[in-house]
């Protein structure tokens, strides 16, 4: 368990390089202008971290931490627990446009999503590459994701279209659609 000290230093780190990459492309950002702009030394940011791509690893945990998986099945406790991911994500808007321009929330999701589905369905990883049917979801995962986040990202642009509630129903309509098309060819 890390100290306050410590807690806050990271904090400061994180918070300073999401607002850098506001501005700028991460490959852009040297150590030195991150830990000017935290007000921390360069000496006190390596006994952290070893790399700005540790930084980011931890700002990418962290929201990822906060992700909802649910079934495509609309449920009132799924609906509920996407409403609130979405409430997070507004709540978090820069750290999640940075995250999502770097491609790394995406491709995060997309990864435990697949993990979830093969130990959700009893398929031992070593055989997933094998298994046809998995290929073919893993497709839909994809598809679902980078669909899904896109979706998001442009809702954050013009929050007015939708409250949270009505975005969390908008997916959740379209990740049916998409789930019975899956399962239709997967039948084929």
């Amino acid at each position: 368990m890390e100290n306050r000290k410590v807690r806050l230093t990271k904090s400061a780190l994180k918070d300073a390089l999401v607002e850098l990459m506001s501005e700028r492309p991460l490959e852009k950002i040297t150590v030195t202008a991150l830990c000017e702009h935290a007000d921390v030394n360069r000496s006190t940011f390596y006994s952290h971290y070893e790399s700005l791509a540790d930084v980011v690893d931890d700002l990418e945990g962290d929201f990822l931490s906060h992700v909802t998986y649910f079934t495509a099945e609309k449920s009132s406790e799924n609906l509920q627990l996407l409403t609130k991911y979405l409430e997070y994500i507004r709540a978090n808007r820069r750290l999640f446009e940075v995250l999502y321009k770097n491609g790394r929330i995406v491709q995060g999701v997309c990864k435990e999503s697949e993990r979830l589905y093969l130990k959700q369905h009893n398929i031992p990883p070593e055989e997933a590459q094998s298994s046809l049917r998995v290929r073919r979801h893993r497709l839909y995962i994809r598809y679902a994701c980078t669909g899904t986040y896109q979706m998001i990202y442009d809702w954050l642009q013009d929050e007015e279209t939708y409250s949270p509630r009505q975005m969390a129903e908008a997916i959740f309509s379209l990740s049916t659609m998409v789930g019975q098309s899956d399962q239709r060819i997967a039948r084929n």
